[in-house]
């Protein structure tokens, strides 16, 4: 698919870009037991925007910090899609959720404003459910082929939206908008 190419790119990109000082962790070095992906997964709704959920996948992870010698860093995500059952126009919303621990190195995707737009797709800066998100479209003759999302929530968790089979920018927006952010910011204690 050639939004998660692009994804990949701009993630490639960013990571050479991005200075490795600004990979460090939070100050002082500190490091955070990410939250379990089982805890993550609860804030998956069961339905969004119409939508019905599909099985959540997910998993948790630690691993040497290659910014901090010595240290450690965990991370969980879990995934859910979300479809109609339109079987003429059927419609797929997936919704990612990442727990970087506070590990700024995860976070570089979101923390590197960039922005463009051109005629194969765009990103920007957008507002969401009082979040600020990055939108980011894909377009093929000047028709829009894929929308995601991404939004920082609570300085640690990144939240991935991504439409696919037919999902319109309204619809990828309203499931956006219909995400439990209250619920995320409430696990970090």
């Amino acid at each position: 698919m050639l939004s998660r190419k692009l994804c990949l790119f701009i993630m490639l990109l960013i990571l050479a870009a991005v200075p490795a000082n600004l990979l460090a962790q939070s100050e002082g070095g500190e490091t955070f037991q990410a939250i379990d992906w089982k805890k993550l997964a609860e804030q998956l709704p069961d339905e969004l925007a119409g939508l019905k959920a599909g099985d959540v996948d997910g998993g948790s992870m630690s691993m040497s910090d290659p910014t901090n010698p010595g240290q450690t860093f965990s991370y969980s995500t879990v995934e859910r899609t979300y479809t109609s059952d339109d079987e003429e126009n059927p419609k797929k919303v997936t919704v990612r959720i990442l727990d970087s621990g506070l590990n700024q190195m995860l976070q570089a995707p979101f923390m590197l404003a960039m922005e463009f737009d051109g005629p194969d797709g765009s990103m920007k800066t957008v507002e969401l459910a009082g979040q600020k998100a990055r939108q980011i479209i894909e377009k093929e003759d000047g028709k829009i082929e894929s929308v995601q999302y991404l939004i920082l929530v609570v300085q640690r968790f990144m939240v991935f939206v991504e439409g696919g089979d037919n999902a319109s920018l309204e619809l990828v927006g309203k499931v956006t908008e219909e995400l439990p952010f209250d619920g995320l910011a409430g696990l970090v204690k």
